[in-house]
Order: structure tokens, then sequence, then C-alpha cells
């Protein structure tokens, strides 16, 4: 039970003129973001046919009757009005395409299907949340150049596809989508009834690339390196480390949002101040809404598990 005095403590608080101000600050800044991706989108949704110009930034991804990819807009009917965005692209299964093609396509865009029913599957509100725009279905397309991304993004992107075939070579069917999941995040491929029963035993957040794989990642470089560089120099290892990590799995919400605070905490030992995990989880939450706020709608136990294991392990 909260004391009089300290009730009052919070109150004085919330009163206080620089929280009050921040408030309002974020507030507004929030709103104009949500405001201006929401017209955006909605803009995008009207129309039924489109020709598309972009770049392929993802592996094929096989489905039961196509083949998916993820694409980058460059120009959406001649205009350069949703550069950068992305959406996902359906083509038959004898059309493959390789990571970095620039290509232009014609066909029938949607946006997703909405809630029907109170508690049901809004899936275009899913495609929000990861910042997919929508999916195309291709019926023309003119490959125009290949290779056109970066030495870094192609380094990552090969790296991730050695671990998920030396994962096919060791492993046989019944267990490589669940050791894809738990090293990489990739449960795309997962059997439906055995992500149920990951559901049904609670244990579902394991294939959910977040707070636990980063006190992996900073242990096994702290205990591999640290006698080598140095209690701090191996801070720096850490940070690049967790940077790369996060690359490879594809940035998604749950590994940027334990990825940040494990970098937040490294950079307070570089800078010798203490720890605090709610300022970690406060930076890493205005650094993800802030790039996209419909990931809000993504949030998971993850928090709570990085906690637990960062607080338990340092």
């Amino acid at each position: 039970m909260i004391s009089a005095k300290r009730y009052f403590r919070y109150v004085k608080l919330i009163l206080n003129r620089r929280v009050i101000l921040a408030i309002i600050i974020s507030s507004i800044i929030s709103n104009t973001i949500i405001l201006f991706q929401e017209n955006r989108y909605e803009n995008l949704y009207k129309e039924e046919t489109i020709k598309v110009e972009g770049i392929i930034i993802s592996n094929k991804e096989e489905r039961e009757y196509k083949n998916r990819y993820k694409l980058k807009v460059l120009e959406v009917n001649n205009s350069n009005l949703y550069k950068s965005t992305q959406i996902y692209i359906d083509v038959k299964k004898d059309i493959e395409f390789k990571y970095g093609d620039k290509i232009i396509c014609e066909g029938e865009f949607s946006k997703g299907s909405e809630q029907r029913n109170y508690g049901g599957f809004d899936y275009q509100l899913y495609l929000k949340s990861i910042k997919i725009y929508g999916s195309l279905s291709i019926e023309k397309y003119q490959k125009i150049s290949s290779n056109n991304v970066n030495i870094m993004s192609k380094i990552i992107n090969n790296i991730k596809i050695a671990i998920n075939q030396n994962i096919e070579n060791v492993f046989d069917n019944n267990y490589e989508q669940i050791v894809k999941g738990l090293i990489i995040g990739d449960i795309s491929n997962l059997d439906e009834e055995l992500n149920e029963k990951f559901q049904i035993a609670n244990i579902s957040h394991v294939l959910a690339v977040s707070g636990m794989h980063i006190v992996y990642i900073v242990v096994g470089i702290e205990k591999i390196f640290k006698k080598i560089l140095g209690k701090r120099k191996v801070k720096y290892l850490v940070i690049f480390g967790l940077i790369f990590y996060m690359s490879i799995t594809g940035l998604t919400s749950s590994i940027v949002r334990a990825g940040i605070m494990g970098i937040v905490s490294v950079i307070s030992f570089l800078t010798y101040r203490k720890k605090d995990i709610w300022s970690s989880i406060g930076v890493s939450l205005l650094i993800i809404l802030i790039e996209n706020p419909y990931a809000i709608t993504r949030s998971r136990s993850a928090v709570i598990i990085f906690r637990y294991n960062w607080d338990n392990n340092f």
C-alpha cells in the first residue's frame, strides 16, 4: 500500500512543469508522426493496380503456391512519394529473384485484411507494425540490374544465408526450424502445431530473438575476449557485436529493443554512470516508436525477460 507521503511525492512529480512540458512536446511529436504515417498508408491503399520500381532486400520465402520477397520501393506509378518504403511482392514458383536485384513490376496491390471480429487477427495492423505497406501480386515484371545494395548489407545477407545452410545441413527437418528460431529468430517456416506447443508451454519467447539472446551475446563476447582486450576495450566489441547481431536477425522490434537496452547499459559502464534498467527501456522504446509508431502493437514480455537475465548475469 502506498503511503500518503509517497503518493504526494508522485503527484508532485506529475505536476512538475518540466514533466508537463515533456509530456506535451512528446505528445505533439508522436501524434505528428502517426498522422504523417497514417496519411501515407491511406493514400497508397487507394491504389488497386500499381507499377513499382524497387530493389529486392530479402531472400526467397517459399509458400505453398508462390514465392514472396521484400521490396524496397524506389517509385510507385512513376512517383517517388513512397521512396524507401517496403512492400511484399508475391510471384509464381518458377520466378526467382536474388538479393539486390532491381526490378520494375506491375500487379494487384493488397493492403491486408482488417480485424473482422473482436479479438481477431488484424493482418493490416500487423503489416504496419513491421513497416510493410502491403503486398503486390506480380502480373508483369522486368529485371533491370543486380547487386544494388551496399557491401555491408551484402555481407550480412551472405552470413545469414550461410547460417541457414549450415543449420539445414546439420539438423533434420524436425529440428531445423526450431534451431533457426533459437539462433536468428527465423520462424517463417515453423510448423503451426509445433508453434502452438511452444505457446502452450509458455516458452514461445525463445523463438523471438530478444533479451535472452542479447545476454548470451554479451556474456559470450566478454568471456572470450575480456582477458585479451581488457575490461573496458571489450565493451566496444560488445557494442559492435550487438549491432551486427541485430542486423543479421532482421532488426525486428524485439531484438532492436533488447539490443538498444544492452548498448545503453554498456555505454553507462563506459561513461561511469549507474546502470538504470528503466532508462534503457525508455531510450529503446523512444527510438523504436519514432522510427515506427505501430511497433507498439507488437510488444511482448521480452523486456521483462531481458531485465531478469541481465540483472542475474551482470
